[in-house]
């Protein structure tokens, strides 16, 4: 398996700070996280409590 090379630039994009959270959700569980699979590729959403 090779490892895909990884650059800073893949990095910066726009984020509005509309979009950034300014307080933790309740239960801190709930916090949603991006997951990534490098067997397959392929990117899901799940929350901290589920994994």
């Amino acid at each position: 398996m090779s490892i895909p090379k990884i650059y800073l630039n893949d990095f910066i994009y726009d984020l509005p700070q509309e979009r950034i959270a300014q307080f933790p959700v309740e239960p801190r569980d709930k916090s949603r996280l991006l997951i990534y699979n490098p067997n397959t590729g392929f990117l899901d959403e799940d929350i901290f409590k589920n994994i």
